[in-house]
Order: C-alpha cells, then structure tokens, then sequence
C-alpha cells in the first residue's frame, strides 16, 4: 500500500497497510495493554474500528478499557467508527466457522470504511474460542487472510493464548503472519525472521521515500504553475509590444529583426505551455471542452499554429483532409494543439526542402489522421519510449527549435483523453509516421458544447471605453497603446485603488484585470468596480498568467465573461471586445 499508520503498539511504531500481524499473550492484563492503545491509535488516526472479542475479555470489558482513554467512545460507536462485538457475532454467525465468509466480512467492512471517509480499517480478533478440532481449518483461513490483506487498506491484529497454543501451533501462528508481538512478565518481544525484518524495514523505507516523492512532486506543481506565471508576465509586452510596431508600420523597417522577435517569444510561450500541459497531464487537471468539431477545421487550425516552423525549414506540406465528413466530438483547441505537436516534431527532425504530409480518412467507427515527413527516422531503440516524458531523438546544431522533450507526451495524453490511439511508425533514414485514431461522431449527433463565452453579445459603434488594470506597467501600457491604435477609448492603472478611482471618472464598459495584483486581487477588484453607481454591468475580462481549470472555473465564479492567459492573444480579446454588448 502507499502509506503507513501508527500501530500504538509498545516496540512495533509504524506499519504499513495491509499489515496482518499476531499477539500471543498470557493475561487478562495482556490483552488490554496490547489492544487498547492499538485500537486508540486507529481512533485517533481517522480509522474505522471492529474488535472481536472473546474469553477471558469480553465486549463489555473492552468498552470499558477503552473508553477510561476515549472519553467519547460512545458517540464513536453511535457514528460507527468502532463496533465491539462478541466473537459469536462475527465468526460463529451460522454457527459454525466459514473462513470465506469471514473474510469477505472484513473485505466488506474495509469498503464501507472509505467509502464514509476514514483512512482504513483496523481490526482484531480474539481466538480464544477456537476448538482443537477447528484449528487446522482455521489455519488455512489465516492463510487466505494474510495473503488477501497485503492489497487492502486493513490493519490486523490477531490475538492467541499462550496456554492454549502448542509448539506447532505457535510455529503455525507465526507462519501466517507477517510478524508477532508477545506479551510475558511484562515484557515486549517480537518475534521474526531476521529476514521478514528486514523486508518489513526496506517496504517502510520504500513507502517513507514514496511519500517525500508525492512532496516533491507536489512542490514540482506548484513551482510550475508560479514559473508559468512569472515568464508570461514579461513575455506579455514583448508580443503586445510586436503587435504595436506592426500597426505603427514600424515592423516594415525592421520586418526581419521582428520577424526574428516574435519568432523567438512565440517558441517561449510554446515551451512555458508546454511545462504547464505536463503538469495538468500529470496530475490529471485536464478537462477537455468537447463539441462536434470537423477534423478538417482541425488541421487548418493547426496548420496555422506550426506554419512559421514549415516555412522557415521551407518544407513542401502536403494536405489531403476533407473539409467535411470527418467530424468528432472533442475540444477544439486540444485537437489542433495535438496535430500542431505532430507537425511540429516534423518539421524539427525533417533537414529543410524535405517533405511532409497530413492525410485524414474514415476507417470505420474512427476516424484516422496519419502525419508523415521525409525527416531522420527515429533510431529502433527509442521507439518504445518516444512517447515518454524528456525522450528526444539525436539533434544535430542547425536544429535551433528545440524542445523539451514534451511534445509527444502531450500528445499521447491528449489523444487518450479523446478515447483515441496514438502510434508510429518509422525507419532510420527514411522518415516517420504518427497515425491518431479516434472515434468518429455519427451524423446525426448535435453539439454537445457551447461557445465558453456565448454570454459575450454583439456591440455597435466604436467609441466603448476599456480599463486595463496589471501592475506590470510595461504590459499595460503596451496592451493601451493597441488597443487606443483599435479605436478604444483606453485607462489604465496598476492597483485596486488608484483603478477603482479612474473607474469613477471613466466609467468603462469593459474592464481587463490582471489577477495577481497588489493590495487587492483581480478577484476583488472585480467585485468592488461592480459595486460602483453606474458599474453593475460591466463586462469583467480576467488577464493573468494562470491559467490552470481551476482558475478558469474560478474567475467564472466571480463573475468573468472571459478568461485570457498571458501573453494575450489579441486577436482573441479582440473578438472579445467586437461582441460586447452595449
């Protein structure tokens, strides 16, 4: 199992779930230094209880052992985290034993358990009501029962009198159980191989340095997503900034060094979605906005997005995809950004001139897309692993757009989430072939997807009024400089209060603000410029660099027409502003 829990156990600590360990004891006295604390310590852990008793501690005596050091054991058992029954309850219900039976018991319990939320369940069962005549049966149900534990979140602590056990039977008790734990004169002992110690010892290193992982991981995340914040913020100015010198005509005198800028910053912005997709992929955060999509709008799309690299390696891109006829149900976006990946990692591994093709047809229920170039091949030995994160083939100095090693993993992830395939196919020398199937929608379906921001109407005129709030100055004075050049009347400012301020005086009908800002957040900010006579219905547009489901979903919450990650694409807060309703 993946964790550990405290066993309150005098000299056992720390065992991991799926434990089934025994107690041999001699006294009354026994029983309750051994069990009390270890049913205490799956109390306090958020553990479900079931205490078997029997002889010579029965379920009257347990209830009142334990509860002299739970004081609210009876409002436990009323929740049913804890049930103290007697044996005859549990293991002689038809009177008689049924070994499957009792196990599947537990196994039951087990299941209620998490499904009401506790961590596990942690059990004990007293067997001084076990016959001679029952014993041999009753150990090969301790047998099915320490095989079938080790893949359950159950703790088990099994209790055998020392008086009733021969030499056999200790030795038969301790081959059926992980380890066991004695209890003589007051003394602890723990009995087991030198070599089940040691493997118990190595599972509890291994589950501890499993736990730092998850940690790190964890950190890795959110060292993630704040990286992704931080790079979008200056590259936000540098595109807008590109943007301006094009409307400014400027970009003409300079067309090669601008070409060579916004080259640049958009493969910046590729690699930082690219980090923040993994981290998504990896912690399952994708959701995917799914509607009927035609494969063929798709390509285009895509085609559009890997251009600049097919054109700068002068690649011949070849394109057999209907227009229409090959239509799915899937996100938009995620479907061009799986087919642009593709492209992508051709033109990179393809020397220039070379060839490649896109080629999409219907193969029964699927529809397939096949992306071929003329490029290196892939080596035979990274084939099995190219879909693995970091797995690049060879690169030799004239491949200047490099990745990370992301985009196939991206890939792979995102087909599957369309309940689709990904494969290749490729010879050493003689180029490859990624061939995506995934599953066709029938004709008659319907959309099963809206616009996200439908709710954002048409505007006439051209003289709406626009606030742009971000406390990076470079970016909001670029972003004003665009959008005064569109023909908005344009404000900006760089905190809550001087923007509540100017948004008296301006009264905008649109207000884009930067999340991450000092004193109050765009959240906030948002709410207050709504509270502001004449503001109730002013269309809220969030600019920030998260852009995580999570966020989305929150800035929906708080009132956001639209969601804009940086650097914003301006044709899309463009398209925005066009559909404002007035």
């Amino acid at each position: 199992m993946n964790d550990v829990t405290p066993s309150g156990v005098p000299g056992v600590g720390e065992v991991p779930w799926g434990s089934h360990f025994c107690h041999f004891y001699s006294t009354r006295e026994d029983l309750v230094d051994t069990l009390v604390p270890y049913f205490k310590s799956g109390l306090d852990s958020n553990e479900a209880c079931l205490w078997v008793t029997s002889e010579p501690f029965s379920a009257t005596d347990a209830r009142a052992a334990l509860g002299a050091v739970v004081p609210d054991l009876a409002e436990r058992e009323r929740r049913g985290q804890i049930d103290i029954i007697d044996h005859r309850e549990w293991y002689l219900r038809a009177n008689k034993t049924d070994a499957r039976s009792v196990l599947e018991g537990w196994v039951e319990r087990q299941t209620a358990a998490l499904r009401e939320g506790y961590r596990g369940l942690r059990l004990t069962g007293n067997t001084h009501w076990l016959r001679r005549d029952d014993w041999s049966e009753f150990v090969e149900y301790e047998a099915l029962v320490n095989q079938a534990f080790r893949s359950c979140r159950i703790v088990a602590l099994c209790s055998y009198c020392f008086e009733r056990c021969t030499a056999q039977d200790v030795l038969d008790v301790v081959k059926n159980h992980q380890f066991a734990v004695a209890r003589r004169q007051g003394n602890w002992e723990v009995i087991e191989s030198s070599a089940l110690r040691m493997a118990r010892e190595d599972l509890l290193r291994l589950q501890q340095a499993e736990r730092a992982l998850r940690e790190t991981d964890r950190r890795k995340d959110e060292f993630l997503a704040m990286l992704g914040h931080e790079l979008r913020n200056p590259l936000a100015p540098m595109l807008t900034a590109l943007e301006l010198m094009r409307l400014r005509g400027g970009a003409q005198t300079f067309r090669k060094e601008t070409e060579v800028l916004e080259r640049q910053v958009q493969h910046l912005v590729g690699l930082v979605d690219d980090l923040l997709d993994v981290s998504r992929i990896t912690r399952g955060k994708i959701e995917l906005r799914c509607q009927k999509v035609e494969i063929g709008e798709v390509v285009g799309r895509a085609i559009e997005m890997a251009s600049p690299l097919l054109e700068q390696r002068k690649h011949s891109l070849t394109v057999d995809v209907p227009a229409q006829g090959l239509a799915v149900n899937g996100d938009p976006v995620r479907l061009a950004q799986i087919v642009s990946n593709l492209l992508n990692n051709a033109a990179k591994y393809t020397d220039p001139g070379g060839s490649v093709a896109v080629i999409a047809t219907t193969d029964g229920e699927a529809i397939t897309l096949r992306v071929r170039d003329s490029g290196a091949g892939i080596p035979p030995d990274l084939l099995p692993r190219i879909f693995e994160l970091f797995i690049q083939g060879a690169r030799t100095f004239d491949r200047a757009q490099g990745g990370l090693g992301l985009g196939l993993p991206i890939v792979k992830n995102l087909v599957e989430l369309h309940g689709g395939t990904v494969e290749v196919r490729s010879t050493l020398g003689k180029g490859s072939e990624f061939v995506v199937r995934l599953p066709a929608m029938k004709a008659a379906s319907r959309d099963a997807h809206a616009d996200a921001h439908a709710d954002v109407q048409a505007k006439a005129g051209g003289n709406m009024k626009v606030l742009v709030v971000d406390d990076n100055v470079d970016a909001a004075a670029m972003l004003l400089e665009v959008l005064s050049a569109s023909g908005y009347a344009v404000q900006m400012a760089h905190d809550g209060p001087s923007a509540l301020a100017a948004a008296r005086r301006f009264q905008p009908d649109v207000a884009v603000l930067d999340i991450g800002l000092p004193v109050m957040d765009g959240y906030e900010l948002g709410g207050r410029l709504r509270s502001l006579p004449g503001l109730e219905d002013v269309r809220l547009i969030a600019l920030t660099g998260y852009g995580q489901e999570g966020d989305r979903a929150q800035s929906t919450q708080s009132g956001f027409s639209a969601h804009l990650v940086k650097p914003v694409d301006l044709a899309a807060l463009r398209g925005l502003l066009e559909r404002v309703d007035s």
